[in-house]
């Protein structure tokens, strides 16, 4: 009996103690989500939105039986434009004998901008899809009745006055990043499946050369997106069904935050590091 008291002592001790840490969890959880709904309000607030419209979005978000699926149309007419520039920069008809995009006709049936804008836009005119390729990409239509792709492909949502474009280019860059996070998250945790690629390389430098280091990065990481495009042209589909369709997305972003310790770094350590100073052991395993 004594040895059965001290069994049922010891399980509502180890009981105590879970508890206790539960709810030191659920506290950081909740300062988490707390973070979180901050930074999106925040960037919200950058891009414009008003407090009233983001206390509105929230009310009917909390509302909706699903998510609202609007950034996908906001984006639709950009995402064909950067599929037109593609192939304007890599079929052979509209590329010349060493490779790069001809200038083209306006005007004409075949290898022309207009035949692009016909593949593309089928039910857009084509001034609609000339202005929208000189707004959003680096296209230059000239007075003489002909227009030439300049640099790359890419397709920029931030231009002026288009802010619904680079608002739904957030989202949907957000949402893509919360798929593959939570996708992970919960291979973690059954065992299950394969992790997605997802990666963070991040370093405490001088302001001074954070432009002139992502400067010497853009070339590289603008050369591995463009491996990524033909490779998805090689596996593009159009004949299956819709259940056996998807998105494939693979994304590069460089940030800069000037918030040491909201980086995760302790702003002390490293000085002290800097200056060459011991630092003292201590018990944890934190990371600096």
């Amino acid at each position: 009996m004594l040895h059965g008291k001290d069994g049922a002592a010891g399980q509502a001790a180890r009981q105590n103690v879970s508890s206790r840490v539960n709810a030191r969890d659920y506290e950081t959880l909740e300062d988490l989500a707390t973070e979180l709904y901050g930074v999106v309000h925040t960037a919200l607030e950058k891009f414009g939105v008003s407090k009233k419209t983001r206390d509105r979005a929230i009310s009917r978000s909390l509302k909706a039986p699903r998510v609202p699926r609007v950034s996908g149309l906001v984006l639709r007419d950009l995402n064909f434009l950067g599929e037109l520039t593609l192939a304007w920069k890599t079929e052979s008809p509209y590329t010349d004998e060493e490779g790069f995009p001809r200038v083209l006709d306006l005007h004409g049936t075949q290898a022309s901008f207009e035949s692009l804008a016909r593949r593309f836009f089928p039910k857009k005119s084509l001034p609609f899809v000339v202005d929208l390729a000189c707004k959003h990409a680096d296209v230059t239509a000239m007075r003489s009745g002909r227009i030439a792709l300049l640099g790359s492909s890419v397709v920029n949502t931030n231009v002026a006055n288009s802010t619904p474009h680079a608002l739904a280019q957030l989202v949907r860059q957000i949402d893509q990043l919360l798929l593959t996070s939570t996708y992970n998250y919960h291979v973690a945790r059954s065992g299950k499946g394969t992790r997605r690629f997802e990666r963070m390389c991040h370093a405490i430098i001088s302001r001074t050369r954070f432009d002139g280091l992502m400067q010497e990065l853009r070339p590289q990481m603008n050369d591995l997106l463009e491996r990524v495009d033909s490779l998805f042209r090689q596996d593009a589909v159009e004949n299956s069904s819709r259940n056996g369709r998807c998105v494939a997305n693979v994304g590069i972003y460089v940030s800069r935050c000037d918030e040491i310790e909201r980086a995760g770094y302790h702003a002390r350590r490293i000085a002290n590091r800097a200056r060459g100073r011991p630092r003292k052991a201590t018990g944890d395993k934190a990371k600096v």
